[in-house]
């Protein structure tokens, strides 16, 4: 019925209605992994709020990470490595990152790198002419650094995972770009940012029962959600292993 009256010109209103909670709160969760040193830190972050398996599942790939890095022993950590999930991601223009920098500045004044991961393992979906469906490939990723030495690491760990279909760019003019990583670029901390834009992001899916949907989890390859980490866990090391300098060549705080 809607389709019929929206191809006859009907114009239609939209009423949301929904509950308020004015004194609800939600917790940052903040995990230290202490290396050699505590005076430079690696930064590795993400939010935890979304509507489906692509908005957010990056945690998965924080959780890999810090479950590889702390397996380590401890002397094979050049740097004290802060895992940061945020909720508040829609909350008045991605807040959370900008946030957690507001009421950590102890933190940010001793990171010397960080590395943000969301959306992972995402297909390339169309919808066209021809319906909702899958071309078989990845969706293209962006891989956006802060303009110093990170640009390279980020470049290295594509190509030695072989992670097709990934583009590594510079920030915008002004120094922000996509993604909750921007707001760690542009306060200072050598920055790269991982995240992809498929059709499905902000979907809840196809409906299977009564308020139940499918999460869009059928549109989310574990060969690539692999491939990804494994290239998150070659930048991580990466940062650790590189020298002050190289990492915030331009950029940081003296």
């Amino acid at each position: 019925m809607l389709r019929e009256r929206a191809a006859q010109g009907a114009t239609v209103r939209l009423e949301l209605v929904v509950d308020v909670h004015e004194s609800g709160t939600t917790d940052d969760i903040i995990a230290t992994l202490p290396g050699r040193s505590s005076d430079e830190l690696v930064i590795v972050n993400t939010h935890t709020d979304g509507t489906s398996a692509s908005e957010e599942n990056g945690a998965i790939g924080v959780l890999a990470l810090a479950q590889y890095l702390s397996s380590l022993p401890d002397e094979c950590r050049a740097r004290t490595f802060v895992f940061v999930l945020t909720p508040g991601h829609f909350y008045h223009g991605l807040d959370d990152t900008k946030r957690f920098i507001e009421r950590h500045p102890e933190l940010i004044a001793k990171a010397v790198g960080s590395l943000t991961i969301e959306h992972l393992g995402q297909m390339e979906w169309h919808d066209d002419e021809t319906g909702f469906h899958s071309t078989g490939l990845p969706e293209i990723g962006s891989l956006y650094g802060s303009d110093t030495p990170v640009q390279a690491i980020g470049k290295n760990a594509v190509i030695a995972e072989d992670l097709r279909r990934t583009r590594v760019s510079l920030p915008l003019a002004g120094g922000g770009y996509f993604g909750v990583g921007s707001a760690l670029n542009q306060a200072g901390v050598p920055n790269l940012a991982y995240l992809t834009a498929p059709h499905s992001m902000l979907a809840w899916g196809e409906r299977t029962g009564d308020n139940e949907y499918t999460q869009n989890v059928d549109k989310t390859d574990r060969d690539r959600m692999h491939q990804e980490i494994r290239t998150f866990t070659r930048i991580a090391t990466s940062m650790d292993g590189s020298p002050p300098d190289v990492l915030c060549e331009g950029m940081c705080r003296e």
